[in-house]
């Protein structure tokens, strides 16, 4: 049985044959002289395991489907993730059939595997009082006025979200799958991204994957489809990770800037893990390690960190509630001042409902 985390399961044909023979008919078409044809007794149990298959996902908790897949799905782009945030209104809620009119996918596509991945990484959650409903999450919103700011800002959000969410849960393989992506690229930029590098890049995350999780390598859904998945969020960021070099072939390049909003939310992930976890007020030493990481997480060039580092903390001290960062003298070492959850930029304001 194939499972789409999050939604439901979709037995394959031989799964679906084997119970047509075994389950027994459903109450109302029992019976010796029933005179039903059976292409229609066929329909009827066919309905009945659907149903089936379908109450017993409604039941199980979102806690249950916290494992999820390697696969970074290829088709969720900013420009989705932007079309699903515009459904956002007072309820919080949305269905399944808004969402295929605002990105015009078909329901197979979104519940098969558009969805499953947007719940992944926290956007929506499943609605338990409604078949076939979704609600935005507390960290949607943020996104919602991000994303009528700048899609630019917003990919900056899904980027760091995407490289440090596995970092506080292991289990969210994605994510995992993302970092490990980005960290391949990174350490091999510049380079071009033809067919035979790609084709490595997938093997070594595959056999990456499966030494870090403890499981054969046949089980790491991870394919050159997860890869197009990984870059279409690395050419989106502004500036763009991902570009047409001058061999008119696309190239990963490290960056020589990004916004500043972006260190201040790597920050606030990164010590949200156990390599971090430094509290309000914790000083923490700006060594090689740490600017390699950061370096790493927010795709820049390593050279171009403590720039990056001395703007992003003069750009906070104009924050509402005051500055995030604070230097010391010798600007080695950098005061957590307070975090900044990611997408969430005080100051910014914006009312989302009737924009």
């Amino acid at each position: 049985m194939k499972e789409y985390p999050g939604l439901y399961f979709v037995p394959t044909d031989d799964e679906l044959n084997n119970k047509l023979r075994e389950s027994p008919r459903p109450p109302e078409n029992q019976g010796s002289d029933s005179k039903i044809p059976l292409h229609e007794a066929l329909a009827n149990k066919y309905q009945f395991l659907f149903e089936k298959y379908t109450l017993k996902n409604r039941e199980r908790s979102n806690a249950e489907y916290d494992v999820s897949p390697f696969h970074i799905q290829h088709q969720s782009h900013p420009k989705l993730i932007l079309k699903i945030l515009s459904l956002w209104d007072s309820t919080g809620k949305v269905n399944t059939a808004q969402i295929c009119e605002a990105t015009k996918l078909s329901q197979r596509s979104l519940r098969a595997t558009i969805l499953p991945f947007i719940r992944q990484i926290g956007v929506l959650t499943v609605d338990k009082t409604v078949p076939g409903a979704f609600v935005f999450t507390s960290w949607s919103l943020p996104l919602r006025v991000l994303s009528v700011r700048s899609l630019g800002l917003l990919a900056e959000a899904m980027h760091v979200q995407l490289i440090t969410r596995w970092r506080v849960n292991p289990a969210m393989r994605a994510s995992w799958a993302y970092a490990v992506t980005a960290g391949y690229l990174w350490e091999r930029s510049p380079v071009d991204l033809g067919l035979p590098f790609r084709q490595r890049l997938v093997t070594a995350v595959r056999e990456a994957g499966a030494e870090a999780y403890g499981i054969p390598i046949e089980k790491v859904a991870f394919s050159t489809n997860s890869l197009a998945g990984a870059l279409h969020w690395l050419g989106a960021l502004d500036p763009p990770a991902v570009a047409v070099g001058a061999s008119a072939k696309r190239e990963v390049r490290r960056r020589q800037t990004c916004p500043e909003a972006a260190v201040w939310w790597a920050i606030g992930a990164l010590n949200a893990s156990e390599e971090w976890g430094g509290a309000p007020g914790t000083w923490l030493a700006l060594d090689d390690a740490r600017e390699e990481l950061l370096a790493r997480v927010l795709f820049l060039d390593q050279l171009a960190v403590p720039a990056m580092l001395d703007r992003a903390a003069a750009a906070s001290e104009s924050l509402s509630g005051g500055p995030c960062l604070r230097f010391d003298a010798s600007r080695r070492a950098v005061e957590i001042v307070r975090t900044l959850p990611v997408g969430t930029f005080p100051g910014l304001t914006d009312q989302v409902n009737g924009q």
